[in-house]
């Protein structure tokens, strides 16, 4: 785990300069990326996110600064700093009051410090305690990786990958394919349902594959020990999961524009083509949508049931693919030439129905009539 504002306070060098949480913002426990130093009012233009910020409370008052603190702390919010920590000895002993306000509106932390140490101090202890933490997560990484590597060497099959995980993290594995169903499942608890587990998502070569859910019972999963299990599961599953020429006639038309606003004439025509190839008429009509879900496992039951109401309705189907923890797709009818109204107001009544679930996060476009509006449309949700 990342080194927290928190856990910059109980450092021993930090602690002599006697700190103290003047404004606690949005959240103590924000990643601390790095410790920087710099006076300058313009001072967030060089920042890059995450660092902790630390000034003499003389600068904060210096060039009738005071007055523009508001736009001083909103710079600051903006460019995603951690906090910002404030040396309040001898002339300056308090926070600005303008400043304090504006903190407390834009939830920044600001943490003074009532003792005088150099700052070049603190950032060498600080970042060398990130740089320490990193190298262990590093490290944790790379074992995890070789074992991983280990246990799936000889998986035949899916079941023996979710077995291979599940055995490395005593947690709970769940493997979905590209078209939301369940493939394998292992763990000690695996007809228990979790709602603080991960959920990853599985490609090869830009080619969706479906989703692996792990719980985090035991483990908890940094993005960097997500990411690793992506890379190493995804090609042994590969073999198992590849929904072949048709998934990657869907997957290249909820893809979007490749400029990911307007399809150009060759998209629209190769679109249309493989709409064609997939059963769908020119005159058919879609409602393009995604869903972002919390759990897979605990999601899917509610998705399936929406399918099946819905394309129980003559004329009526669906097309949608998992990736990870979003699926998205269409939902049809066949034949324009009706009420598009009816349409529209029966994909609301089932997207609003499968929303209803907590696992579930739903968005949609309108009713499109032709590629070109489909295709456009999911640009626009992929950017929502």
């Amino acid at each position: 785990m990342a080194v927290t504002v928190r856990e910059v306070l109980d450092d021993a060098l930090v602690a002599t300069a006697e700190p103290q949480v003047e404004v606690a913002g949005d959240s103590l426990d924000n990643p601390v990326r790095w410790v920087f130093t710099n006076e300058r009012e313009d001072v967030a233009s060089f920042l890059a996110g995450g660092e902790l910020l630390v000034v003499e409370g003389r600068s904060l008052v210096a060039d009738g600064r005071e007055k523009r603190a508001d736009e001083y702390v909103k710079s600051l919010v903006n460019a995603d700093i951690a906090a910002l920590m404030v040396e309040l000895v001898e002339e300056v002993t308090q926070l600005p009051k303008m400043l304090v306000k504006a903190a407390k509106h834009e939830g920044l932390t600001i943490i003074g410090l009532r003792r005088r140490i150099p700052f070049v101090d603190i950032c060498q202890s600080v970042n060398t305690m990130i740089v320490r933490d990193q190298m262990r997560m590093q490290m944790q990484v790379d074992v995890m990786s070789t074992s991983l590597r280990s246990e799936l060497a000889q998986a035949s099959n899916p079941k023996a990958v979710a077995d291979g995980i599940a055995n490395l993290f005593g947690e709970d594995v769940v493997i979905f394919d590209v078209d939301g169903l369940e493939v394998a499942r292992a763990g000690q608890n695996i007809n228990t349902a979790t709602d603080c587990g991960i959920v990853l998502a599985l490609e090869e070569q830009k080619r969706p594959l479906g989703a692996l859910e792990i719980s985090q019972r035991n483990t908890v999963f940094d993005e960097a020990m997500c990411r690793r299990i992506e890379q190493i599961a995804a090609p042994v599953l590969t073999l198992y999961l590849d929904g072949g020429a048709r998934v990657g006639m869907v997957a290249h038309l909820i893809a979007g524009p490749e400029d990911g606003v307007h399809v150009s004439s060759m998209e629209a025509r190769e679109g249309h083509a493989m709409l064609d190839a997939l059963g769908f008429a020119a005159s058919g009509v879609y409602m393009p949508f995604a869903m972002k879900l919390k759990s897979v496992a605990n999601a899917m039951p509610a998705i399936v049931s929406m399918i099946d109401d819905f394309e129980s309705n003559g004329g009526c189907e669906s097309i949608c693919l998992l990736e990870g923890d979003l699926m998205i797709g269409f939902l049809a009818a066949q034949d324009s030439g009706g009420d598009v109204s009816v349409f529209s107001d029966r994909c609301l009544h089932a997207l609003t129905q499968v929303a209803a679930n907590e696992y579930v996060y739903t968005v949609h476009g309108r009713a499109a009539l032709d590629t070109i509006s489909l295709m456009d449309a999911f640009g626009a949700l992929r950017s929502v």
